[in-house]
């Protein structure tokens, strides 16, 4: 499995060779764009000097809710997601707007929910709603693999690279205030 590094490698050279082959997605914001997908095709051409790269600009696109809900549907879409990058792109959605909410508290949140829906604030159930659509999983799953979040970086690059398995990380993640 590649690494982060020799990945983007990759993606350059495939760039340098074929172009640009999947345009990124943009929104109009006053006189600017806003990058809503795309961003490792952006800094790759930027870094291969490339002056302009093709883009699809998505003009119904305005709330920052709509924006998440892309860049988590591009996130879930790729090839080559592991179960880390999938919980980050959890984790990023649901926290939307509410920048200061810490991964516990989400955790919790789910909990709540899957306990009692109608204790759970309704911009959390629609969340919720967009998630189990867009990824096909249960919001049990969903809270399974956002506790991947709470093991310690080192494992948590294990999990990507393969070397210890998603049942084991979900093991070491529901145990870890609970070491026996």
């Amino acid at each position: 499995m590649f690494s982060k590094v020799e990945s983007f490698q990759a993606l350059m050279e495939s760039i340098r060779q074929k172009g640009v082959l999947e345009p990124v997605l943009v929104a109009r914001r006053d006189e600017r764009f806003l990058l809503i997908s795309g961003e490792r095709r952006f800094l790759a051409c930027r870094q291969l000097g490339i002056e302009t790269i093709p883009s699809r600009v998505l003009d119904a696109v305005v709330s920052r809710d709509e924006i998440l809900a892309i860049q988590l549907i591009e996130n879930l879409q790729r090839e080559n997601l592991n179960p880390i990058d999938e919980a980050n792109a959890y984790f990023a959605f649901l926290r939307g707007s509410q920048t200061d909410m810490e991964l516990d508290g989400i955790i919790n949140t789910i909990m709540n929910y899957a306990r009692d829906p109608e204790r759970v604030k309704s911009e959390f159930t629609a969340k919720f709603a967009v998630i189990v659509k867009y990824s096909g999983k249960s919001i049990t799953s969903i809270r399974n693999i956002l506790f991947l979040l709470r093991l310690p970086g080192e494992i948590q690059q294990a999990i990507r690279e393969g070397k210890i398995g998603l049942s084991q990380g979900y093991l070491f993640a529901e145990n870890i205030n609970h070491p026996t």
